[in-house]
């Protein structure tokens, strides 16, 4: 009798390991799959921000673009021409890394911006700052056509394309560099 009551509780406890075996195999599985599946809203998301990483500039289409935008509007127009002259505030000027689409024809914007510093600060207690636009200048991508807005209207004027003299300078520095060494 005590053989057969041995007999049974070794296989009572065999059994046990071995349920507790698949049951630990069972968990760890179905936690695993549960974890390596994400939402239709997280893939969303993650697939915006791979796109965003990826995408190539648009404007480096442009054979004015980036600096080199900012330096020929600043050096090429006086604060009259741009419109600027009546600015009582300093402004300085930033490039729009994305293209702009004026009558069929893609542009690169240059943004003439006044910056005060906000009285109050942001939740993690940094200093903020606002952006007043006093001026837009757009440059075709082919360097052919300069546009200044008329932040009040909307409209566009042809500005007289000054590339070939701001370009004829930059060449002139950098030859007369060359020359100095």
């Amino acid at each position: 009798m005590m053989r057969t009551q041995n007999n049974f509780f070794e296989r009572f406890f065999a059994m046990k390991k071995y349920l507790a075996v698949l049951l630990a195999v069972v968990i760890i599985s179905t936690t695993f799959i549960a974890c390596s599946k994400s939402s239709g809203k997280d893939e969303t998301t993650t697939a915006k921000e791979s796109t965003s990483v990826t995408v190539e500039n648009p404007t480096d289409k442009a054979v004015i673009k980036d600096a080199d935008a900012i330096n020929f509007i600043k050096t090429s127009y006086t604060a009259k021409e741009l419109g600027l002259d009546k600015v009582k505030e300093e402004y300085s000027f930033m490039i729009s890394s994305t293209g702009v689409k004026i009558d069929g024809k893609q542009y690169v914007k240059v943004a003439a911006n006044v910056m005060k510093k906000n009285d109050e600060t942001a939740a993690n207690g940094k200093t903020t700052f606002s952006l007043t636009p006093v001026g837009e200048f757009y440059i075709s991508y082919d360097g052919k056509n300069v546009l200044k807005k008329d932040l009040d209207s909307g409209e566009y004027t042809k500005l007289e394309n000054r590339y070939q003299d701001y370009k004829s300078k930059g060449e002139t520095v950098s030859s007369t560099k060359k020359a100095k060494q």
